[in-house]
């Protein structure tokens, strides 16, 4: 498990399997020393970096109901330049990254209604296994994500699917958000009719 915890492909699920198991079944292994002596983690050298939840920008505007963006026409291949702005968080097709849900074939298996619900009022329904935390370190820093792990580390995932392994020990705090990891329409710089277009090209894949 160490050595497939250098394969990027299976680092996330390598190291959760690490991180669950070395107190207790892999007790015996040793597995923080293997760890520290190949140079993967090192509780006394872990460098953290802030990512906290960024604020909504002054004086925006809520987008129209699900139901009058519905009514719009959408352009796929409108929505095909603007999905690019989704890449930082879901996975789609070959492109993006593993942190949301996978939108490859999310589009065929939801509602019109669903997926402009999901783009345009994020909070309102969050996918099961991607609710956010808000965890807060003694020294005072943020980071927002989803809790891979809950412990000794705990690991967190977060904006670009970077994870950072936490000790216990510097751990302060770790609540859980009461919105979507998403980011609203207006960070993202959606219109009604950018809804709309996304909506038509995720149905067309």
């Amino acid at each position: 498990m160490v050595e497939l915890s250098q394969r990027k492909e299976l680092k996330e699920i390598a190291s959760w399997w690490l991180n669950n198991r070395k107190g207790n079944d892999w007790k015996n292994f040793e597995v923080d020393n293997i760890l520290k002596a190949r140079g993967l983690y090192d509780a006394n050298q872990v460098k953290l970096t802030a990512s906290d939840f960024p604020a909504e920008p002054a004086g925006t505007k809520a987008l129209s109901s699900v139901e009058t963006i519905a009514k719009l026409k959408g352009d796929p291949k409108l929505g095909a330049a603007a999905i690019a702005v989704c890449y930082t968080c879901h996975r789609i097709g070959d492109q993006g990254i593993e942190y949301g849900p996978n939108l490859t074939t999310y589009g065929r298996q939801q509602s019109t209604e669903t997926i402009i619900q999901a783009l345009a009022q994020p909070s309102a329904m969050i996918s099961h296994g991607y609710e956010g935390s808000r965890l807060v370190t003694k020294d005072g820093l943020v980071i927002t994500g989803i809790v891979l792990t809950q412990g000794d580390p705990t690991m967190i995932k977060g904006v670009g699917g970077a994870i950072q392994t936490i000790p216990a020990d510097r751990i302060k705090s770790v609540e859980k958000l009461e919105k979507s990891l998403m980011y609203t329409p207006a960070m993202l710089g959606l219109t009604d009719k950018s809804v709309a277009d996304l909506t038509a090209y995720l149905k067309s894949l």
